[in-house]
């Protein structure tokens, strides 16, 4: 059963993209009208993160738990048990966080983004700086359907390995053919190879 607990997975130190602050102002906002709301989060950086939340009001403070880096089977229990996933980041290639909690089918509260949009059709998107609080607590309050993540199987590893496979494989096949089209070829000519020095 999934748990009143918003979920962010990210690194901290070294990472600003990631939007600490603004997760930390959008929990803030929806646990003043949730008082059993707590956000959990995991990853590298723990008091580093802990130390920036001098300004947040105590009561929403007791309710952050920050665990730092924790071993797999504790992270995929953590997406079974999230009322949602969080991850407010400017920036994003891809966000394995986010693929992770959609393979468990943990709703999504995301930065719209164009990876966002592309993998997460049924997730919240949000402006990282000023997300839409009334959409986020109605979202909460009837999240999607859970279903098989659309992009599960394209995004599996044995998929992405065949398809990286793939691509060097056609990259060699050009090289092979390049040099073999280039047997007794004079070598093209490049002025640069022909300056005169000047002296001095």
């Amino acid at each position: 059963p999934r748990e009143n607990v918003l979920l962010s997975v990210a690194h901290y130190v070294g990472h600003p993209h990631k939007n600490f602050v603004g997760l930390v102002r959008l929990f803030t906002a929806l646990a003043a009208q949730d008082p059993g709301l707590h956000l959990v989060l995991t990853g590298h950086g723990r008091h580093a993160f802990l130390r920036t939340l001098s300004q947040v009001p105590s009561d929403v403070r007791r309710r952050i738990d920050h665990r730092g880096y924790v071993a797999r089977a504790e992270l995929d229990a953590l997406y079974r048990r999230a009322r949602a996933l969080v991850s407010l980041s400017r920036f994003e290639g891809f966000d394995m966080p986010a693929a992770e909690a959609a393979a468990h089918r943990t709703p999504l509260i995301l930065s719209d983004l164009p990876a966002h949009r592309e993998l997460h059709p049924t997730a919240c998107l949000v402006d990282a700086c000023a997300p839409d609080l009334e959409a986020v607590r109605a979202f909460l309050a009837v999240p999607p359907v859970p279903t098989v993540w659309s992009a599960l199987d394209a995004c599996a590893p044995e998929a992405v390995a065949a398809r990286v496979a793939a691509v060097l494989e056609e990259l060699a096949a050009e090289q092979r053919g390049g040099e073999a089209g280039g047997l007794g070829r004079s070598e093209p000519h490049h002025p640069c190879r022909e300056r005169v020095l000047p002296t001095t």
